[in-house]
C-alpha cells in the first residue's frame, strides 16, 4: 500500500468561469495565474492522468518473496516450505524463485483453524 497522501485540489473557479474561446485571445494571454493556482492546476492534471490513464494500480496482485512471506507470518523458511508442500499456502514458481500472492497469504490465514488451549 502506498503511504503517500495527496490532497486533490478542486478545479479553480477561474477555469470554470472561462467563457471566451481561444480565437478571441489568440495573441493575448488567457489568464494570469499565481504560483499557487498553477500548482493546484498541475496537481489536478496529474491526479486526473493517474486515475484515467494509469488506472487503479491497487487491483494488481502484489507478490512477496519466501523471506518476506515468512517474516510476515512470523514463521521460519522451512515451516513456510512445509506449508507450501501441504497446500496450506500456495506459491507460484517464477524462474528459480517461489513467490506468494499477498491475497493468497491472507486467505490461508483465514482458513487455518485455531485450537483453544485445553487444560
Amino acid at each position: 500500500m502506498r503511504n503517500n497522501i495527496v490532497s486533490i485540489p478542486k478545479i479553480p473557479e477561474f477555469v470554470n468561469n472561462a467563457t471566451s474561446t481561444l480565437q478571441e485571445y489568440s495573441d493575448k494571454p488567457l489568464y494570469t495565474l499565481t504560483i499557487s493556482q498553477l500548482s493546484d492546476l498541475i496537481k489536478l492534471w496529474v491526479y486526473q492522468f493517474q486515475t484515467e490513464v494509469l488506472g487503479d494500480t491497487a487491483s494488481e496482485p502484489r507478490y512477496l518473496t519466501r523471506k518476506a512471506t515468512a517474516k510476515l507470518l512470523h514463521i521460519s523458511l522451512p515451516t513456510l516450505d512445509k506449508y507450501t508442500e501441504l497446500g496450506i499456502i500456495q506459491g507460484q514458481r517464477v524462474g528459480s524463485r517461489i513467490l506468494y500472492k499477498e491475497d493468497a497469504i491472507e486467505e490461508a490465514c483465514k482458513a487455518i483453524e485455531t485450537k483453544k488451549y485445553q487444560g
